[in-house]
């Protein structure tokens, strides 16, 4: 097991804070120096799994709990690439193992039995012999997982979903293609086809196969989205990313609609850029990700939280977006910027507990995170009342002195 120091915040400093935290709107930041990563939540935000990131990770998976504020390892995990992901519950990871033969496999950890089980995929290895399957996406029940894996005989990936229940894999697509995100019974499935990462919405029909659609942009319909990264585990919502300073944006799914939603005012002097969208709530009212105006990851780059107020102005979506650094700190939580908060990559299904990566200033190193937020927020004036009753409660202890 691995444990790291435990950041608790309060909304107010000082004396304040101890009443606050009685009223249970104490927030919490925990911060783990190793592994570099934070990925999924689960919807109630009490599980989180963590891992590292890029070529060459060979790392375990750790499963947080918000009961203990710790990292267990659990192994898996082993692969150069692909994301962890938890269900709803926090019952069922997803993630890659190592095969009997020392290839990379998609596979699910379950915390019931404590052990990983290879997921059927396509069956066959990328050009270097060591790849035959990379987890993106898992449902919010943990039943399926997808993402990108390889058939025999070619070394282009193409996306996937496996049902574990049956044991049947589905392929998605002839092109190179990935399974980004999916709702919770995985009738809905999003992410990119073709190499140009054309934003695709597979939706599951009677006979089990997947009908794809590829969204266009509202100005200009017969060009494809960038890639749709994240999902709503009840189906109802999407977002993609941008590239090259375009718009995140939002996708209904039951109409087709796109919205473009406000990035941060980064200037890019390359004339290029990011804003990766990684998670959105189950409302389709907040969305999470990294904005990176050097078009790579951490690269001056700063995680972002879009808020919505369900408004529309011509093609915009109405509401705010902040830096999570600015969001955290209206809750008195990291007011003194020991970290800077470079991506976020998971959120529970209710938008209040994220986790990702930050930058340690003290030490100039990559840490990861997982952070709370209450779910019930104080009025001004009701701080005002508990500041009151704290006042009076220390004046009636100094008369009985």
């Amino acid at each position: 097991m691995k444990t790291a120091a435990f950041f608790r915040h309060a909304a107010l400093a000082g004396a304040a804070s101890l009443c606050l935290a009685g009223t249970g709107w104490a927030q919490q930041l925990d911060v783990f120096n190793s592994p570099g990563v934070g990925y999924g939540v689960s919807a109630d935000g009490r599980y989180a799994v963590f891992g590292s990131a890029g070529p060459g990770g060979g790392t375990h998976a750790y499963l947080w709990s918000a009961a203990t504020h710790t990292l267990t390892d659990i192994g898996g995990f082993a692969g150069t690439a692909g994301a962890l992901e938890i269900s709803r519950d926090g019952r069922y990871v997803a993630g890659q193992i190592q095969d009997a033969q020392g290839k990379f496999q998609a596979a699910v950890y379950s915390r019931d039995t404590g052990a990983w089980s290879q997921v059927p995929a396509l069956g066959g290895l990328n050009s270097a012999g060591t790849t035959g399957s990379v987890v993106w996406a898992m449902s919010g029940d943990g039943r399926y997982v997808g993402g990108s894996s390889y058939v025999p005989g070619s070394t282009v990936s193409r996306g996937f979903v496996t049902d574990r229940l049956s044991g049947t894999v589905v392929s998605l697509g002839s092109t190179e293609a990935r399974v980004e995100a999916m709702n919770l019974d995985a009738s809905v499935l999003v992410g990119y086809t073709t190499n140009s990462r054309r934003a695709a919405v597979w939706t599951r029909n009677a006979s089990g196969e997947y009908d794809m659609t590829t969204p266009g942009r509202p100005e200009s319909p017969t060009l494809g989205l960038y890639q749709l990264s994240a999902m709503s585990s009840n189906g109802s919502w999407a977002a993609g990313t941008s590239f090259n300073n375009a718009l995140p944006y939002r996708y209904d799914v039951a109409t087709g609609q796109v919205l473009y939603y406000d990035k941060l005012p980064f200037l890019s002097p390359t004339g290029r850029g990011t804003a990766s969208t990684s998670a959105i709530s189950d409302d389709g009212l907040t969305m999470v990700g990294i904005h990176s105006p050097q078009g790579a990851l951490l690269s001056g780059s700063y995680a972002f939280i879009w808020r919505g107020d369900g408004t529309v102005n011509g093609n915009q979506l109405g509401g705010s977006v902040q830096t999570l650094d600015d969001y955290l700190a209206g809750y008195g939580i990291d007011t003194a910027n020991h970290y800077d908060f470079k991506s976020v990559v998971g959120m529970s299904a209710d938008g209040h507990t994220f986790t990702g990566i930050a930058a340690d200033n003290l030490t100039g190193n990559q840490v990861s995170f997982v952070v709370s937020i209450p779910s019930a927020v104080p009025e001004p004036g009701q701080y005002l009342l508990l500041l009151g009753g704290l006042a009076a409660l220390l004046l009636r202890r100094r008369s009985l002195v």
